[in-house]
């Protein structure tokens, strides 16, 4: 569960989770370097995209594309990004794209 997730990072890997931050801005929010950088789950939120699987899609890969360009700013030189999605998420939303044109 979420908690127990929390409680690991904090207590055995000794690492901070910072809550209430826009992803396509890290570097606005966050001054330091991390080793690594994790988007759990990320969505638009945006109920009209429901009408439109293809318009959704799209708009996600965007949402991908602007936090990965963004993780690279706060990202330690040997850092990794990482992303959470669920079944056709990375296919349908173009992970591997986003990634990619972000080097």
């Amino acid at each position: 569960n979420a908690a127990e997730n929390i409680l690991e990072f904090e207590e055995r890997w000794k690492e901070q989770i910072i809550y209430k931050v826009d992803a396509t801005h890290l570097k606005e929010t966050i001054r330091d370097k991390y080793d690594m950088v994790l988007f759990n789950h990320p969505h638009l939120g945006d109920s009209s995209l429901l009408k439109s699987e293809s318009l959704a899609a799209q708009r996600h890969h965007s949402l991908l594309s602007h936090y990965f360009h963004s993780a690279v700013d706060i990202l330690s030189e040997q850092g990794r990004i990482h992303v959470c999605l669920s079944g056709n998420q990375p296919r349908t939303w173009n992970l591997i794209e986003a990634a990619t044109n972000c080097g």
